[in-house]
């Protein structure tokens, strides 16, 4: 479930905007604090929806992870409010409430990659 959380997370940043969103209506059914993490604090927010005459739960509320204040989080989304549910078409599985937000880490990763490689070529080549 991790690995499918985090690669939905990193698919939702990198391909977001060619994606095809459909839209339904959904219900938060959890809203809370994730127990367990000492110095980061973690919401823990549920919803179900309906799509393609499925029903389906996720917890995806953006891309930019589950970070973040949790009561910021759990008096956006408290239990039994209605949301608009942003579901790729073809693939009901893949949602979110707010799609187009994504984590600053997409524009980290090509600098560190930018950083890594001059490093590496400024060694290669400045050796006598």
């Amino acid at each position: 479930m991790v690995i499918n959380d985090r690669f939905d997370e990193i698919k939702g940043i990198l391909y977001s905007s060619s994606i095809e969103y459909l839209k339904t209506e959904g219900e938060i059914i959890r809203s809370g604090e994730k127990r367990g993490h000492k110095y980061v604090e973690h919401y823990d927010i549920a919803y179900s929806y309906r799509a393609d005459g499925l029903f389906y739960i996720s917890t995806t509320i953006d891309f930019l992870g589950d970070y973040g204040s949790v009561e910021k989080y759990t008096s956006e989304y408290p239990v039994g409010k209605k949301v608009l549910v942003f579901y790729e078409s073809g693939n009901p599985d893949f949602s979110a409430l707010k799609p187009n937000e994504k984590s600053f880490f997409v524009f980290l990763l090509p600098l560190f990659f930018l950083v890594c490689s001059l490093g590496f070529f400024w060694e290669a080549f400045t050796k006598d």
